[in-house]
C-alpha cells in the first residue's frame, strides 16, 4: 500500500494539472481511487500510509470517508495522547488530524506543543509545531530559542547544495536539502522574535544562470518562506509525503 501511494499521489497531482486544461476528473476516476486506496478492514498499516491515502482523497475531491474516520481518529488520538510516541509519529498523527479534524481539545494539543518545544531536534518536531499552530491558534507554539535551532539545521548544509540527515550521518542528498529548507521555514514562522541577521545568508555553490553572481546570496527567511509557498501548491509531495527519512539536528 505504501509503495502504491508513493507513486499514486505525485501521479494524480500531475494528472490533475493536465486534466484541468482539457476536462475535469470524472467520477469514475474518484471511484477507482476509492477502490484502490480504501482498506478492506477499515484501517491502514500506518499513520503515514493513512495520510497519503487521505491526502489523495482530498486532492481528488472524493469527500469525507465516514466509514473509516472513527477507526483512524482513534489511532490518531491514542498516538497524540501517548507520552511515549516518537516525534515522527506525532507528526504523522497531526497531519492526519489536519484532514479529519478528530475530536481533540486544545489542552491536549498544548501538552504536545510543550513537550515538543522542550526538545526541538528534528524536522518532524518542527513540522508538528507548525501543524499544531494551524489546528489550534490559541496554543503557544513559538520558539524562544529559534536562533539555535536555525543554526543547528544550517550546520548540516554542504558546499554543493546538499544537506546531511544528521551530524552523525555523512550521507547527504538534495532530498535532505528539501527537508531542511522546509524545517527552516517552520522555524522562521515559529520564532518568537526575528532570526539573527548573522544567520541570514545562504550561498549557492554556483551563480544562478542568467542572473549573475550578485544573486548568489539570499536571506534564508526569504528562501524558507518561498519554499513553504511552493509546497502549499503541491510541488513538494515527494518531500512532504516521505517522512521515513528524518532530519535530526
Amino acid at each position: 500500500m505504501g509503495k502504491v501511494l508513493g507513486f499514486f499521489i505525485p501521479a494524480m497531482c500531475t494528472l490533475i494539472c493536465e486534466t484541468t486544461i482539457f476536462k475535469p476528473i470524472s467520477d469514475s476516476h474518484r471511484s477507482a481511487a476509492l477502490d484502490l486506496l480504501t482498506p478492506k478492514d477499515g484501517s491502514f498499516e500506518s499513520l503515514e500510509v493513512t495520510y497519503k491515502a487521505l491526502r489523495s482523497f482530498e486532492v481528488l475531491g472524493t469527500g469525507k470517508q465516514p466509514g473509516i474516520k472513527a477507526v483512524i481518529c482513534k489511532s490518531v488520538v491514542d498516538t497524540l495522547r501517548s507520552p511515549s510516541s516518537a516525534s515522527k509519529d506525532l507528526f504523522q498523527a497531526l497531519r492526519v488530524n489536519r484532514i479529519l479534524k478528530c475530536e481533540l481539545n486544545n489542552e491536549a494539543l498544548a501538552g504536545i506543543a510543550s513537550r515538543l518545544k522542550d526538545n526541538v531536534n528534528s524536522g518532524g518536531s518542527v513540522g508538528s509545531l507548525v501543524l499544531i499552530e494551524g489546528q489550534a491558534s490559541k496554543v503557544d507554539v513559538h520558539l524562544g530559542g529559534a536562533d539555535s535551532v536555525f543554526r543547528a539545521i544550517k550546520a548540516l548544509s554542504q558546499s554543493d547544495g546538499r544537506w546531511r540527515y544528521s551530524s552523525n550521518d555523512p550521507e547527504s542528498s538534495t532530498f535532505a536539502a528539501g527537508i531542511a529548507l522546509e524545517s527552516l521555514a517552520g522555524v522562521v514562522s515559529l520564532a518568537s522574535s526575528e532570526i539573527d541577521n548573522s544567520l541570514s545568508v545562504f550561498e549557492f555553490p554556483v551563480p544562478i544562470q542568467g542572473f549573475g553572481s550578485q544573486f548568489r546570496h539570499f536571506s534564508p527567511t526569504i528562501v524558507a518562506l518561498l519554499f513553504r509557498l511552493i509546497c502549499n501548491f503541491q510541488f513538494c509531495s515527494s518531500i512532504k509525503d516521505s517522512s521515513s527519512l528524518e532530519l535530526n539536528f
